[in-house]
């Protein structure tokens, strides 16, 4: 049986293990259950840490059906910053490689005006 490249990669199930874990830690939290959420939450973690070790070693592209994670708000990579970051004036071309589901882009095409490419 084949299975694609991402799915035999351990951070992807890793990763899988830390979205339980976080589940199941709103769930204990929402049954007055403090001490098995703070287990889950750290279970979390934990697996968390090892995806992003295990991601960063050996890096993989995001699975289509997993897209919804780059919805998640972030709150410290703001458009407005991107744009400071950049520094972009009317009429520059800017060449975006993966935007993903394209949160910056509408923001920082508009920074480039009318006459940006």
């Amino acid at each position: 049986m084949y299975l694609p490249p991402w799915v035999r990669k351990p951070q992807v199930w890793v990763f899988h293990a830390a979205v339980g874990g976080a589940a199941l830690a709103l769930i204990s939290l929402a049954m007055l259950k403090p001490v098995w959420a703070l287990g889950y939450g750290l279970l979390t973690g934990v697996a968390a840490t090892a995806a992003r070790i295990l991601a960063r070693r050996d890096p993989t592209p995001m699975p289509y059906a997993m897209r919804w994670i780059l919805f998640a708000p972030r709150f410290f990579q703001s458009a407005r910053q991107l744009r400071a970051l950049l520094d972009l004036k009317g009429g520059e071309r800017l060449l975006e490689i993966g935007p993903g589901v394209g949160t910056y882009s509408l923001p920082m095409a508009s920074a480039l005006g009318t006459g940006g490419t």
